[in-house]
């Protein structure tokens, strides 16, 4: 009879163990690959990006994030002009499973967006402006703790001028659960 009563037990917390594994913390890490607009002759600078989550469900999460714009330089009039970037963006994350392993999610929220560098000849600028931020993509579960992802995300406007300087990223990175 214990035997029987210690199965039952054990089966009817079985769901219960299930939902917990969709719930929990984690941190994220990526590279990638970042686009200016109206940020005239500056190339399109490689990215990092870190940050956090906590999974409420499995369709459901929170997460802040900070991507790193890396420095671009150009030539302009004679002499070197350099930009850097970053942007702090906390947002609600929508998630869909379509497999046990494949899921799409949707990002969206609001980055505080902040540019700064220099113009010859030692003329120096820094911007900083909040904007509407979102984002998707796609991650694939490698381990029970280890998640594989690949993301688009768009920080809107870095400053409020008629033609606002604004950024993208496209990144490939990894989702690490936090026991």
């Amino acid at each position: 009879m214990k035997k029987l009563l210690l199965g039952m037990t054990l089966l009817a917390m079985a769901p219960a163990a299930a939902l917990a594994a969709d719930e929990g913390a984690y941190l994220l890490g990526d590279i990638g690959i970042g686009r200016y607009e109206n940020a005239g002759p500056f190339s399109d600078p490689a990215t990092l990006g870190l940050g956090a989550g906590y999974r409420f469900n499995r369709n459901f999460a929170a997460e802040l994030g900070l991507r790193l714009f890396l420095e671009t330089t150009a030539s302009v009039g004679g002499g070197t002009s350099e930009l850097r970037a970053h942007s702090l963006y906390p947002a609600a994350v929508g998630m869909i499973p379509l497999t046990p392993d494949f899921t799409v999610f949707g990002k969206l929220g609001f980055s505080n967006n902040h540019a700064e560098g220099s113009n010859p000849p030692g003329r120096s600028f820094s911007t900083t402006e909040n904007d509407i931020y979102f984002g998707f993509g796609v991650q694939y579960q490698v381990s029970q703790k280890v998640s594989l992802r690949g993301q688009y995300e768009n920080f809107g406007k870095f400053d409020n001028s008629p033609s606002p300087l604004r950024a993208q990223a496209v990144s490939l990175g990894v989702a690490v659960s936090i026991p």
